[in-house]
């Protein structure tokens, strides 16, 4: 009976922080830790998370509704934010975002986007990257100025 007590609280001590990892994640808290860029208060959110099991792989992919008078201070900072760079992507981010991966489908020709690489971490995408690679984790932000609209797109496998 001691041997299935210590592998019950064993497994409850092991599993329970997987748990409660994603009990308490703020969309505008994550964006501004993976972004470097803080979000107004009060912006509406919408929220889409398929990462589960203690390795979190799948994604989560978060859309931000700016009002008029937050979009221009928005702008502002993301426009002098380091790693945010003025739109059009590199071929080699547009090509990773929107060929390999079409849970991300918000285009924007106006705007800044933010791209980390986090297996390499890296801000961009080598002309040589491998395309083929088994396993990508990254982080991808697009501002979209002419909506209003701010999307945080994160991808783990």
């Amino acid at each position: 009976m001691k041997k299935a007590t210590v592998a019950a609280v064993a497994a409850i001590v092991f599993c329970l922080p997987f748990a409660l990892s994603g009990c308490n994640t703020n969309p505008r808290t994550v964006f501004r830790k993976n972004t470097g860029v803080k979000l107004p208060e009060n912006v509406p959110a919408t929220t889409i998370d398929t990462t589960d099991g203690p390795f979190g792989d799948g994604e989560i992919l978060y859309t931000f509704y700016l009002n008029k008078g937050d979009k221009n201070a928005f702008e502002a900072t993301v426009s002098s934010a380091p790693h945010w760079l003025p739109l059009p992507l590199t071929k080699e981010i547009e090509t990773l975002v929107y060929e390999h991966f079409s849970a991300f489908s918000a285009r924007a020709e106006y705007g800044y986007y933010f791209f980390h690489d986090e297996q390499n971490d890296r801000y961009y995408l080598p002309e040589d990257y491998d395309e083929t690679s088994y396993s990508y984790d990254f982080v991808f932000a697009l501002y979209d100025s002419a909506e209003g609209v701010a999307y945080y797109y994160e991808q783990h496998t």
